[in-house]
């Protein structure tokens, strides 16, 4: 399975946990949704840096520099803040959802 067709998978694995959420309104499912969508957005993510010739990333850091780096070589990242993008999903989804359970 490609990153691309594994993070739509995750998207729509959180999807289905947020509806449940939304049913029983349970933390803890709320977290896992979460966590399933920031699995998501790691997967387009590092899907993004290896269309463009970067080695798959093997950390949060290797990620945000190559997201910088990229930003600076596309101006089409560049103009969508792909690197500021990916950090609101980082704190939104992973530390205020999944820590914090929203």
């Amino acid at each position: 399975m490609s990153l691309i067709e594994e993070a739509y998978k995750a998207l729509e694995e959180s999807e289905r946990e947020f509806r449940r959420y939304m049913e029983i309104r349970e933390r803890v499912i709320f977290r896992d949704a979460c966590e399933k969508a920031w699995l998501a957005s790691v997967l387009a993510t590092d899907h993004l840096l290896t269309s463009y010739g970067y080695e798959k990333p093997r950390s949060g850091e290797e990620r945000r520099r190559g997201l910088a780096q990229l930003e600076m070589k596309v101006m089409e990242a560049r103009r969508l803040g792909v690197r500021d993008r990916s950090g609101s999903r980082a704190y939104h989804l992973h530390s205020i959802g999944f820590y914090e359970g929203g």
